[in-house]
């Protein structure tokens, strides 16, 4: 998360252990567009997608295959 911090102004850390349901966001497109709405729509004020200052973290990765592919 140290690195995220240091170099982007917004790090948005969804965390499939936690929140079992963010899976669903990666059921149909994989469309990057489509992802940032649905995560955000998800989310809410939790997430903040800035074009090119904006990393995403994708915690406990191993509970969402289809975040994998």
């Amino acid at each position: 998360m140290d690195f995220a911090n240091k170099h982007y102004g917004h790090s948005v850390p969804p965390d499939f252990y936690e929140n079992p349901n963010l899976s669903s966001v990666f059921d149909g497109s994989l469309e990057i567009n489509s992802l940032i709405m649905l995560m955000s729509a998800y989310l809410g004020d939790d997430a903040s997608f800035e074009p090119g200052d904006t990393v995403l973290i994708l915690d406990e990765i191993q509970f969402c295959p289809n975040a994998r592919a």
